[in-house]
């Protein structure tokens, strides 16, 4: 354990040094982000109150201007400007809001930056409504690269601490699919019925 709570640390600092040198164009959800643009009109049909679990360090996600709403971000590192939304600085693993507070929980190309999968999402099933949603965009890998990651252990790559497969995402969530789309390379899925 000590060891991936090391390498968060280290990746955390890497985003952050990242952000510094390149700006938010270096970040997925920059305004005219195509990935961004297509997460948002997924999650536009949603009302009420919007966690962004793992909001990144940019003011504004874009894809944030979709839902309407009240959005609330949590992350790990501070940023260097001001938010245009409710911001706690935080880990997805021990979030500090009470239980059945929000409509929607995202994940928005961080679920797999961090250090204890299985612990957050059972944090954000408990902060979303009985009736909520939970809406992931992430990066799905074949089974072949999965299994020999599992097998090698460590970080999936220089970015990511983890990995999933269609088949491993639903298992982590063991909730029903509500929406699936897909992007090149990324996927957005909407789970339903979260109690």
């Amino acid at each position: 354990m000590e060891n991936k709570i090391l390498s968060w640390e280290e990746l955390v600092e890497k985003e952050w040094q990242d952000y510094k040198r390149h700006g938010a164009k270096g970040k997925f959800s920059h305004e005219g982000h195509a990935g961004a643009e297509w997460f948002g009109k997924n999650i536009s049909r949603f009302h009420g109150k919007f966690l962004d679990i793992g909001c990144g360090v940019i003011p504004y996600p874009s894809y944030m201007k979709y839902p309407e709403g009240e959005w609330w971000g949590i992350d790990p590192l501070d940023g260097d400007s001001t938010r245009m939304f409710n911001f706690t600085k935080g880990v997805a693993e021990e979030l500090p809001f009470s239980d059945n507070t929000f409509d929607l929980a995202v994940f928005a190309t961080s679920l797999d930056h961090l250090a204890n999968v299985e612990t957050a999402v059972t944090e954000a099933r408990r902060v979303v409504k009985k009736d909520g949603h939970i809406a992931v965009w992430t990066s799905l890998r074949k089974e072949d690269a999965y299994d020999e990651w599992k097998k090698n252990g460590g970080m999936a790559d220089e970015h990511h601490l983890t990995m999933f497969t269609k088949k491993t995402i639903v298992e982590i969530f063991n909730l029903p699919i509500g929406k699936w789309e897909s992007f090149p390379g990324n996927h957005c899925i909407i789970f339903k019925n979260i109690k």
